[in-house]
Parts: C-alpha cells; structure tokens; sequence
C-alpha cells in the first residue's frame, strides 16, 4: 500500500542528550499519515513543532561510516509552511 508521506504531529520530544554517534538536540514525533497509520519519525526542522502541524517526508543522510565508508540515507520528516 504506497503512502502520501504526509501527515500531522500527534506527540513530539526534543531530545537533549543523545546516545552515541547522534547529535543533539533533535525532534522525534509521532505522525499520523494521511492514509492512517501512526508512525514515528525524526522532525528535522528545530523549532515551530506543535500538535497537529502539517509534516510531509523528506530523504535524509542518516549517518556515515568513516570518513571514506559508507552513508546511509532514509527518511525524516519535515514541517509543511
């Protein structure tokens, strides 16, 4: 089933301390798809988070292996103006 990638923010947290190999601080919400189903996500925008705001999926580098090794790429979402 092909989903929009649109949604909302139903719950969100800013994450202030990071486990290894992340840089804080960064967004993670919970997004209702258009289609509905609820699924979590990195909100790449810093500030203008709410409930209900409008996010649509973005392709991201994720992380780097080394500096010559492999980058890995994937979703994230970001806010809708």
């Amino acid at each position: 089933f092909p989903f929009s990638g649109s949604g909302s923010v139903v719950s969100y947290t800013t994450i202030h301390v990071a486990p290894a190999g992340f840089n804080a601080p960064y967004n993670i919400a919970l997004i209702k798809l258009d289609e509905g189903p609820v699924i979590s996500g990195v909100i790449v925008d810093k500030d203008g988070i709410d409930f209900g705001k409008r996010v649509k999926v973005v392709f991201r580098r994720l992380h780097a292996v080394g500096d010559h090794g492999v980058i890995n790429y994937g979703f994230k979402f970001e806010l809708v103006e």
